[in-house]
């Protein structure tokens, strides 16, 4: 089985657990393969060197952390926070998933003056955050994640990330891809991709096993396979982490940061 988003995937695990066939998720939410055999996650993107990046920039003394309030967004706003040096000083300001008004606490990150924002967020709620962080003249500049791949985030005209930063996928190896992907309609957009890359995932393990849900899961969980981004291994706990790559946004597109 495949299957996309949190709540999608967090409901279908245990029915994957109880017949004993494999699952393949792209969700983001940490946990989901806890104390699970047959469910898989390759999706979850690594924010470990946002610190790195604040830490050795010495005009970034204040750091205000703007983060989604679920398990994904708690986990990395407290560490990222923790990972930040001192004398450094950080305050967090949590959103809701539903959030379509952000101004007050908007106003709350413009009064702490940070000299950068980290934003860690997705859906609809992160586009309002975004808008609400440009309306109240929020000015400095940003630190996200996936803004050029996360459907509708770069291309909302209520706030410009122009000269922002965003850690992204690295460049797609899998030969003619992005060809493929032109000639069918489609575009940069991470959730559908990793969703083709465990199609993949899937085909290779079928093709390569006689089939049954114990050796496609063996396959899995023990080989290194050939991915859209280069080898895929899925560690002890069932799950892909992504190093991503820290690009800067210029003309509405996110460029690679050389070190």
């Amino acid at each position: 089985m495949l299957a996309g988003t949190s709540a999608i995937s967090a409901a279908i695990a245990p029915v994957a657990e109880t017949a004993q066939k494999v699952l393949i998720s792209d969700a983001a939410l940490l946990g989901l393969t806890k104390d699970k055999t047959y469910t898989l996650q390759n999706f979850m993107p690594s924010l470990a060197d946002i610190p790195k990046q604040v830490n050795e920039n010495d005009e970034w003394q204040k750091i205000a952390i703007v983060y989604i309030n679920d398990e994904f967004g708690n986990v990395w706003a407290e560490t990222i926070k923790a990972d930040i040096n001192s004398p450094k000083t950080v305050e967090t300001f949590s959103f809701e998933k539903t959030a379509t008004d952000y101004r007050t606490n908007a106003l709350k990150v413009k009064q702490f003056a940070p000299d950068v924002v980290v934003v860690i967020g997705y859906g609809p709620a992160l586009n309002q955050v975004l808008a609400d962080l440009e309306f109240n003249k929020v000015d400095a500049p940003r630190i996200g994640y996936l803004s050029c791949t996360l459907p509708g985030v770069i291309g909302d005209v209520r706030y410009s990330l122009e000269g922002d930063f965003s850690y992204e996928y690295p460049l797609i190896t899998a030969p003619d891809f992005k060809k493929w992907v032109g000639e069918n309609g489609g575009g940069d957009n991470a959730f559908y991709t990793v969703a083709f890359e465990n199609a993949l995932l899937a085909l290779t393990a079928v093709s390569e096993t006689d089939g049954t849900a114990l050796e496609a899961l063996a396959y899995l969980k023990d080989k290194s396979i050939d991915g859209l981004w280069g080898k895929i291994k899925f560690n002890s706990d069932g799950v892909v982490n992504r190093e991503l790559v820290l690009t800067e946004i210029i003309n509405s597109q996110c460029i690679p940061v050389k070190s």
